[in-house]
């Protein structure tokens, strides 16, 4: 087993010591059970009455509710500095979300998986592990699973048509299947009022829906796919054609992974040194909010371990910085070893590749945030891989 695997298998593990753990020792998840098993419970903060009736399972709507509870303290504009730090760490998980599909769809193009397209539908699975038991648990874990069944050395395809199970149409349903899975449901959650009375106009029912967003993907993409799906000798026709078009088309979903990173990170630093530069311009309690130790108070976490959290919204802010940190962590790594592994280790051209490599990740890193940097690692291995394979194909 790579030496990376064990790493991120091991960091994956401490998330149960760190967050999981955390929130019990803390008192948070005690917070939440009380409220939840109480004679009228309410959404943290409020006196909006909690639904707690959703499927007739006890335990099922007992995490249901706790979920709600959680994904409300987060969405609530009040608690400034936890909607700035969940917003900022949405973007992170949803850039992560993007690579799992992508790497994890059977056998693309500049991608090392060779599943078959029925295995490969793990990310599923991997995807709600990491919605209800989360992420920092789960993505650490699925990196490692990756980099543990992915080919130490590079390899060129020979053939464009045998490089992918996917057509040029499939590749194309990707944005619009994340878009009804997972956007729709996202914007719907920010948007309904949790007091609404109507199930389909209620936050708390779209808190719910989202979280199921990993299954709704592979719904509604199959439902998309067989709908434009071309013959496969066609298709293998055309991609001889234009080999390099199904490469375009996922770099253009990579370079949104990227940006969904981005755009959140520069948004918060932004305000962040804003509100550290010219503090009279805002009011008090926003500056109070923009502050590092407010957005990420990873200081506290260490304390809590000691002394029980005094709201839930405290026990959210850490654990959430914990799984933000843990799943940064594993991201690079990931990313790092994905890269390198698509670059010859001997010779004078891999080893400058390398170095480039670093400074540009560090680059990336500084301005547009540790998740962005993350993308474009991958992307550069991507596109080694795809000229790797132009040259095999012009040798044969």
């Amino acid at each position: 087993m790579p030496k990376p695997s064990v790493a991120l298998y091991l960091l994956s593990l401490g998330a149960l010591l760190a967050p999981l753990l955390h929130s019990v020792q803390s008192g948070m998840l005690g917070l939440i059970l009380d409220n939840v098993h109480s004679a009228h419970p309410v959404l943290p903060g409020t006196d909006i009455p909690l639904r707690t009736s959703w499927t007739g399972l006890a335990l099922l709507d007992v995490i249901f509710s706790v979920m709600i509870c959680v994904f409300h303290v987060i969405l609530d504009p009040h608690n400034l500095s936890l909607f700035i730090q969940g917003g900022h760490f949405f973007g992170l998980w949803m850039a992560a979300w993007i690579l799992v599909l992508l790497e994890s769809v059977p056998s693309i193009k500049g991608s090392t998986n060779t599943h078959s397209p029925r295995r490969s539908r793990r990310y599923v699975i991997w995807g709600l592990i990491m919605e209800f038991m989360t992420v920092a648990l789960g993505f650490p874990a699925w990196c490692a699973s990756d980099l543990q069944e992915s080919p130490i050395e590079p390899r060129a395809v020979s053939s464009p048509c045998s490089a992918s199970s996917l057509d040029i149409a499939e590749i194309k349903m990707l944005p619009w299947s994340f878009i009804l899975s997972t956007g729709i449901p996202t914007l719907l959650m920010l948007i309904c009022r949790p007091d609404a009375e109507a199930a389909l106009f209620s936050q708390q029912s779209w808190i719910l829906i989202r979280l199921f967003h990993p299954l709704l993907f592979a719904t509604v993409h199959g439902l998309l796919s067989t709908k434009s799906q071309p013959s496969s000798e066609k298709n293998c026709s055309r991609q001889e054609d234009s080999g390099t078009e199904q490469a375009r088309e996922l770099n253009k979903l990579y370079t949104v992974a990227f940006w969904i990173a981005a755009m959140p990170h520069l948004l918060v630093t932004s305000g962040v040194l804003f509100a550290k530069f010219f503090p009279r311009l805002l009011p008090a309690p926003i500056v109070a909010s923009l502050s590092l130790g407010a957005l990420w108070p990873v200081a506290s976490i260490w304390r809590s371990v000691f002394m029980e959290v005094e709201s839930t919204q405290q026990g959210v802010a850490l654990f959430m910085t914990a799984n933000e940190i843990i799943s940064t962590v594993a991201l690079l790594v990931w990313a790092w070893n994905r890269g390198g592994s698509a670059i010859p280790k001997s010779g004078r051209n891999g080893q400058q590749s390398l170095s480039i490599g670093l400074w540009k990740a560090i680059f990336l890193a500084s301005i547009f945030g540790p998740g962005a940097a993350a993308v474009a690692q991958v992307q550069h291995r991507n596109a080694v891989l795809q000229q790797m394979t132009l040259s095999a194909n012009r040798k044969r």
